[in-house]
């Protein structure tokens, strides 16, 4: 903490010196989560379906962050690749497959044809985030989805 009578320079110095600190440990826990989803990847190489479970629990927390009151998960891994592949590249195919749009809920329900293994309590809701973050995807009028063409 800076003490009474410290210039604006050196406040503003001291800020900089902290970001860069910040930056530079940032990287690395990037690094290391690149780190941690080879070895995850290893993982479901050896031990096939099983390994996923192992393999997502071997991935590292994000940070909680608390908003208006609420807690919201960062970043949370609600579902486990069983192919390697990832929840937007699995609603992908469903959609690429289906002629029609679909609902969160029959995407949800289409999923592990794809390889891609839910797990939680709600997963029409996991997709339903996947699908709002993905800007490949596309919302009808009565709240199916489709892809962009």
């Amino acid at each position: 903490m800076a003490e009474r009578g410290t210039s604006l320079s050196d406040l503003r110095k001291m800020i900089a010196d902290e970001e860069a600190e910040l930056a530079k440990l940032r990287a690395r826990r990037e690094e290391l989560a690149r780190d941690l989803g080879g070895v995850a990847q290893a993982i479901v190489a050896l031990r096939g379906t099983e390994g996923a479970t192992a393999a997502a629990e071997a991935q590292p927390k994000k940070a909680v962050m608390k908003r208006r009151g609420r807690r919201m998960a960062r970043g949370k891994k609600a579902a486990a690749p069983v192919k390697g592949i990832g929840l937007g590249d699995a609603i992908m195919q469903v959609l690429g497959k289906s002629r029609k749009a679909l609902t969160p809920t029959q995407i949800a329900e289409e999923l592990p044809k794809t390889g891609y293994a839910l797990k939680g309590g709600h997963p029409a809701t996991i997709v339903s985030m996947a699908l709002g973050r993905g800007k490949q995807f596309e919302k009808t009028g009565d709240g199916a989805y489709r892809l962009k063409k």
